[in-house]
């Protein structure tokens, strides 16, 4: 009989026989972590939501969030329940303008809420109030405690329309007060025609005449100034309006 060579692959089982000890248990092992990831998976997947956490909410209650998630979010199980479409319900809300949306496998589900920042109150053509964010959002007007100095805007609405145009000048006007550098508080601003608006201080009561087309910073620096000079006199409440919109002058109303 030949002798098999040294070199001849083994032949069917003595195949597996050849390989050495280490690779047979690391592939042992694999296989197991292979199982185990799937078996974990199928448990997370099935475990059912039994508490919600919000975070963020300033204008609408946690309570309020929580009945508008629970009936889609408790109970269920992880593989039950479609993020996208909890944040799309949510957005829905004229406070929320994002979510974030997070659960962490333990039968809890974390939504944190970034509500709309009210930047000024309009009087609607009903007489109600209603709040604007910066871009000209409205949304409903809720009494909040902790939204201060914020300026109601009025003579906005036409026929029951909002004017858009016009509301987007007065918040340009907001947001050019709101500079610290000028130390002013503005409790209302009324629409008046054009790019015209009257302005009223709250400190000491003095109607302002804006053009919101160009240069407010310079209007409201001659305000600034003629406030610095003449403080007796606004104190008496002797100055009824200042007109700032002419370049090279201010004109005073007594």
């Amino acid at each position: 009989m030949e002798r098999q060579e040294k070199n001849e692959v083994p032949r069917s089982g003595s195949f597996l026989r050849a390989l050495p000890i280490g690779l047979i248990v690391i592939a042992v092992i694999l296989i197991g972590i292979v199982a185990l990831t799937y078996k974990s998976g199928e448990w997370y997947s099935e475990q059912s939501i039994s508490k919600i956490e919000v975070e963020g909410s300033n204008i609408l209650s946690e309570s309020e969030i929580m009945i508008m998630l629970k009936d889609s979010v408790l109970g269920k199980s992880y593989s039950e329940i479609d993020i996208a479409n909890i944040d799309k319900m949510l957005l829905q809300n004229p406070y929320i303008i994002k979510t974030i949306i997070t659960h962490d496998g333990k039968g809890k589900i974390h939504v944190e809420v970034f509500e709309r920042q009210p930047t000024a109150i309009l009087i609607k053509a009903d007489g109600n109030l209603a709040y604007s964010d910066e871009s000209g959002f409205t949304f409903p007007y809720v009494p909040l405690e902790n939204v201060d100095n914020i300026p109601i805007l009025g003579n906005l609405y036409n026929s029951g329309r909002l004017n858009m145009k016009a509301l987007k000048m007065a918040l340009k006007i907001v947001d050019e007060i709101s500079q610290t550098e000028y130390d002013i508080i503005i409790s209302r601003i009324n629409f008046k025609s054009g790019t015209s608006f009257e302005t009223i201080t709250s400190d000491y009561g003095v109607k302002l005449i804006v053009d919101a087309s160009y240069q407010l910073d310079e209007q409201l620096k001659k305000y600034v100034r003629f406030a610095a000079n003449n403080e007796r006199t606004m104190m008496l409440s002797e100055v009824k309006y200042l007109d700032l919109r002419w370049s090279n002058r201010l004109v005073a109303g007594y």
